[in-house]
Formats: structure tokens, sequence, C-alpha cells
């Protein structure tokens, strides 16, 4: 339908007025449980913005902790 260029605008129309009947419940929502998630519900969490790098050694220094502490209590120590 969109290739062709006599229904292209009619078309852009529809899809255009779809997403936003389906975003206004959205935005309206304080929950937060419908699909569309605005700036601000999903990110009230985030003080810092940190390099992927040091999250990721992060995350795998406390996997490490986390082994290492599985096995001291496998040895029973």
């Amino acid at each position: 339908m969109l290739r062709e260029q006599k229904r292209e605008p009619l078309m852009c129309t529809i899809y255009l007025l779809r997403s936003m009947w389906k975003l206004k419940p959205a935005v309206l929502d304080k929950t937060g449980s419908l699909d569309y998630w605005q700036a601000g519900k999903s990110v009230t969490g985030i003080n810092t913005i940190e390099p992927t790098g040091i999250i990721i050694e992060r995350f795998s220094g406390a996997i490490t902790q986390h082994q290492l502490a599985d096995r001291k209590k496998e040895q029973g120590g």
C-alpha cells in the first residue's frame, strides 16, 4: 500500500492516527503498565551515566565474588 503514490499519504495518515490513538492512554497511565514507556517513567532510578565497560567490569567482578563465595560454601569454609 505504501508503494502506490496515490495511497501513500492516506496510509501514512492512518498509521499516524493509529499510533497516536495507542500512545495517548500510555501517556496518561501513571502506573507505566502499558506498552509505551516515556522518559521519566523508566529512568527515575538513574543517578549517573557510566561507560559500558565500567558496568561490565562491575558485573563480572560481582559474578566472580559470588562464584568464590559459592566455592567456599561447598568446601565448608
